[in-house]
């Protein structure tokens, strides 16, 4: 009985270690399966080498999998370490037009739906200027994920708070 028990509680061992692994936020051995699964690296997340961010990277990407609401997306900036509000065009209030050489919206926009996704370091590289929607060279990872995941015809203007 001894042998068997010491057999059934190795097995017991590996088994709960098995699971441990199969669960994205705490594995490490299959990683690289998760990060295979969910097609990582992408253009949004590149390699890395640190098993912390490997593994939110994989929880993102299948967090992400069914968003498509603004509240989906401000979860998944949460998770991320972002703290945004999204609010609608006809939410917000407009500036006069400023002297700048680029029209920041004109007309009729193309997209049926257009969400302003306001956030500290949502936009990368700000100007040290201020004009009522930043405009950036850099793209954030929540710009890269969001634009990737926007429901169809939907246009979103992202903004530094």
């Amino acid at each position: 009985m001894r042998g068997l028990a010491f057999e059934l509680q190795r097995i017991e061992s590996t088994f709960i270690y098995t699971t441990q692994q199969y669960d994205p936020r705490t594995t490490t051995d299959f990683i690289t399966e998760w990060e295979s699964a969910v097609g990582i690296p992408d253009d949004c997340f590149p390699v890395t080498e640190d098993i912390e961010t490997r593994r939110k990277h994989v929880v993102v990407k299948l967090l992400s999998s069914g968003a498509n609401t603004a509240q989906d997306f401000i979860d998944i900036a949460a998770f991320l370490g972002f703290d945004i509000t999204i609010s609608y065009l006809d939410e917000v209030e407009f500036y006069p037009p400023y002297d700048v050489p680029i029209t920041l919206i004109t007309g009729v926009p193309e997209s049926r739906f257009i969400w302003i996704v306001t956030g500290a370091g949502v936009v990368p590289n700000v100007p040290p200027y201020d004009v009522p929607f930043s405009l950036s060279s850099g793209t954030s990872v929540i710009q890269c994920l969001f634009n990737k995941l926007k429901p169809a015809h939907t246009r979103i203007i992202y903004r530094n708070e």
